[in-house]
């Protein structure tokens, strides 16, 4: 699979990019730590624009939650449940997962797309429960545009800063990924938090 990765990278680019990111957001073994280093070693080759290939990875992410949302919006919860318990040793999460969303929704509403976004597995049951409740679509989408750009800025801007040895990062830098990722969404989510409720105070 990384032949075929890096193979359609260099040949199809941003495109290839985008589209091994979505098939990411499936589960399928294409991981972000190699597609994404790749694009930034080609960035720092000049061989790609390293703000387009982020992009790139973004948009890529951020199709396959729609796809999840797009879903859950035409479904009731009682035919995902079924669907969930018949076809559940064949996906990436289960009932429970989906109910943890709804956990979290009631909890934190829509900033509960954020929070998801550095836990591959509740992220697709997030985006799922986002679309059976309805949640605006404008709103899903621009939260979950945001949270779908930090795993590809971190391992994208990585793989530029080291160049020919992209490589390595998924051994050394994975596991300080999701550190960074975890601590952006909550930067994120404090901002908005500010953003809603501070300011009209102070005014």
């Amino acid at each position: 699979m990384d032949a075929f990765s890096l193979h359609l990278i260099e040949q199809y680019g941003y495109f290839g990019i985008a589209f091994l990111m979505f098939l990411e957001g499936f589960a399928l073994p294409f991981p972000a730590e190699l597609t994404m280093p790749f694009a930034g070693y080609l960035a720092a080759r000049s061989v790609l624009n390293l703000p387009a290939a982020i992009l790139a990875g973004t948009v890529g992410t951020l199709f396959s939650s729609l796809v999840f949302y797009g879903i859950g919006a035409r479904l009731t919860e009682k035919t995902v449940a079924d669907w969930l318990n018949r076809h559940e040793q064949k996906l990436t999460f289960s009932g429970a997962d989906l109910r943890r969303a709804d956990r979290w929704f009631r909890r934190y509403g829509s900033l509960a797309i954020l929070i998801s976004r550095p836990f591959p597995v509740i992220r697709n049951a997030t985006a799922l429960q986002a679309g059976m409740l309805h949640l605006n679509p404008l709103s899903f989408t621009l939260y979950s545009g945001i949270g779908s750009a930090l795993v590809p800025a971190f391992f994208t801007y990585a793989g530029y800063l080291l160049g020919k040895n992209y490589r390595e990062i998924g051994v050394y830098l994975k596991p300080y990924a999701w550190v960074t990722i975890g601590a952006s969404v909550v930067g994120v989510i404090g901002w908005i938090a500010w953003r809603k409720y501070a300011r009209p105070r102070s005014s």
